[in-house]
């Protein structure tokens, strides 16, 4: 998992962006990002962010990070 910043359209502040590896997982990458927080809502926040419409990530795929 890689991690790297953008800006996001219109706004100056950064958002942070993931790049997906062989195994990650948003459960995985919930828990190492958002260590206090229930996962299943950080998830669905991410999966609304990114437009997923399924739990499935791929490697290579970018996904944005809620704040």
């Amino acid at each position: 998992m890689y991690f790297t910043a953008t800006k996001s359209q219109g706004k100056s502040d950064l958002a942070k962006e993931v790049v997906i590896e062989k195994g990650d997982t948003l459960w995985e990458i919930v828990q190492k990002n958002f260590p206090h927080t229930d996962p299943r809502i950080k998830i669905s926040e991410i999966k609304e962010l990114n437009k997923l419409e399924i739990s499935m990530i791929y490697p290579g795929q970018i996904i944005r990070l809620p704040d």
